[in-house]
C-alpha cells in the first residue's frame, strides 16, 4: 500500500502541475489584458489585438474592441490581418537564408541577377547591392506615396482586383518621370521599389515563384498557419481609414468605400497587394512565433541574426531611431528593434523585438488615418511590456 500511496501521489503530481501552469499563465495573460485595456489607445481604436512571446514560452495574446464596427462582430486573438509592410521581414529572411546558404552575397550587384528594360531607367542601378536594397539606402524613388500608385488604392481608379505587376512597379520608379530619393549608400530613403527588387532577386535566385518560396523557407518550417498571402488568405478583420485632413490632402476617397459613421469608411479592400513588399496575411500568435525564430533561435545564422539587430543609418525624420533592415530605437525603457506596417486598408502594426530581455510584442489596430498610430503604440504598449514593473 506505502508503495502505490507513493506513486498515486506522483500521478497526482503529473496531472496537478500542468493544469497549475496552466493556471497561473492564464492569471499572468489575465492580468496583463485587464492592465492593457486601460490604455487610451485601447480605449480610442476600434480593435486592436496585442500580444508578446519570451524566448521559452509561448504567445500570451489580448483582444480588444470590434473586428467589425458595423456588426459589432468582437475581435479574436486568433483574427487574420494584412501584416502591410512587416511583409518586408519575411522578405529580409528569405534573403538572409539564401546568404546563410550560399546562394547569394549581400555584396552582389542586383544587375548580376537581373537585366528587365525597367531597370535601366533606375539611377545607379549599376551600383546598387542587395544590401542597399535591404537597408534602403539605395536612395531608389519609392512609389510608396506615389499619386498615380495611391489613387489605385484609395481614389478614383481604386480597384479592389488590381494587382500591381512588379515590373510595372519598377517603371514608376523611372528617372524621366521622377528624382531619386537620394544618393546611393548616403543615408535610409525607405520605399517599396527596394523590396520588390528583392522579390524579383528571390525568384530568380530560388527558380520558383516568391510567394511559393517563401512557404516552403518560411511558413512551412515555422508551422505558421495561419500566415499566407493576400488572395490565398483573406483576413478576419475589418479595416477602417480615418477621414483626416492629412489623408483628404493626399487623396480624394473614391465613394467605393463606404462610411461607417461621420468619420471613418470601411477600406478592408484598399490593401496593399504587393508580394515582396505588403502581401502576407497572418495574425498575432504566427507573428510572434516568426520573430521568436529570427531573433531568439538559430533560425538564421549568428551574422544574419545580427544584421536584423544592428543598425546604422540614420533616420532624417527620428532622432531617437536608427535604420537598417530593421528599426532600432532608443527609449525610457532601452533600445528595442521594430518592423513597422501601416497603410490605407485600416491598418497600423508593430512587431517589436527587446534584445535584453528577449521578448517579442506585437500591437495591431484596424485604422489608419491619424498618423500617429504606430508612435501612440511604441509609446504605450512598449512602456508596458518592457518597463520594469
Amino acid at each position: 500500500m506505502l508503495k502505490f500511496y507513493k506513486y498515486s501521489n506522483y500521478i497526482k503530481a503529473l496531472v496537478v502541475f500542468p493544469i497549475l501552469l496552466i493556471f497561473l499563465s492564464s492569471c499572468s495573460l489575465n492580468q496583463d489584458c485587464e492592465k492593457l485595456k486601460d490604455l487610451s489607445v485601447v480605449k480610442e481604436y476600434p480593435g486592436m489585438i496585442i500580444g508578446k512571446i519570451s524566448a521559452n514560452g509561448k504567445p500570451q495574446i489580448c483582444a480588444f474592441g470590434n473586428a467589425d464596427i458595423k456588426t459589432m462582430r468582437a475581435i479574436n486573438v486568433q483574427d487574420k490581418f494584412h501584416i502591410a509592410s512587416v511583409t518586408k521581414l519575411f522578405t529580409a529572411t528569405a534573403i538572409l537564408k539564401m546568404r546563410d546558404e550560399g546562394k547569394l552575397n549581400l555584396n552582389d550587384k542586383v544587375t548580376k541577377y537581373l537585366d528587365f528594360p525597367e531597370l535601366k531607367a533606375i539611377p545607379q542601378i549599376q551600383s546598387v547591392s542587395i544590401m542597399n536594397l535591404l537597408d534602403h539606402s539605395s536612395g531608389i524613388y519609392g512609389f510608396n506615396n506615389d499619386p498615380e500608385y495611391i489613387e489605385t488604392l484609395l481614389g478614383a481608379k481604386a480597384d479592389q482586383f488590381k494587382k500591381w505587376d512588379p515590373l510595372a512597379l519598377l517603371a514608376l520608379a523611372d528617372s524621366t518621370r521622377v528624382e531619386p530619393f537620394g544618393k546611393l549608400g548616403t543615408g535610409h530613403y525607405y520605399g517599396d521599389t527596394n523590396y520588390v527588387l528583392l522579390g524579383l532577386i528571390i525568384e530568380k535566385v530560388s527558380e520558383m515563384p516568391f510567394s511559393d518560396f517563401i512557404k516552403e523557407t518560411i511558413f512551412k518550417p515555422l508551422h505558421l498557419s495561419n500566415t499566407g498571402f493576400y488572395g490565398d488568405l483573406n483576413p478576419d478583420v475589418k479595416g477602417y481609414l480615418k477621414r483626416s485632413e492629412i489623408l483628404e490632402s493626399i487623396v480624394t476617397i473614391n465613394p467605393v468605400f463606404k462610411a461607417v459613421n461621420d468619420s471613418m469608411v470601411d477600406a478592408t479592400k484598399a490593401v496593399e497587394r504587393i508580394d515582396a513588399a505588403a502581401g502576407i496575411v497572418s495574425n498575432a500568435n504566427d507573428l510572434l512565433e516568426f520573430a521568436k525564430a529570427i531573433y531568439m533561435t538559430d533560425f538564421l545564422s549568428s551574422d544574419s541574426k545580427n544584421l536584423l539587430l544592428n543598425t546604422n543609418l540614420k533616420m532624417a525624420t527620428d532622432e531617437d531611431c536608427m535604420q537598417s533592415i530593421t528599426k532600432k530605437c532608443n527609449s525610457k525603457f532601452g533600445s528595442f528593434i521594430a518592423s513597422e506596417g501601416d497603410g490605407p486598408g485600416g491598418i497600423n502594426l508593430l512587431l517589436a523585438f527587446n534584445p535584453e530581455q528577449k521578448e517579442a510584442v506585437i500591437a495591431f489596430t484596424n485604422i489608419f488615418g491619424n498618423f500617429n498610430e504606430l508612435d501612440r503604440m511604441r509609446e504605450e504598449i512598449l512602456d508596458y511590456y518592457f518597463s520594469e514593473k
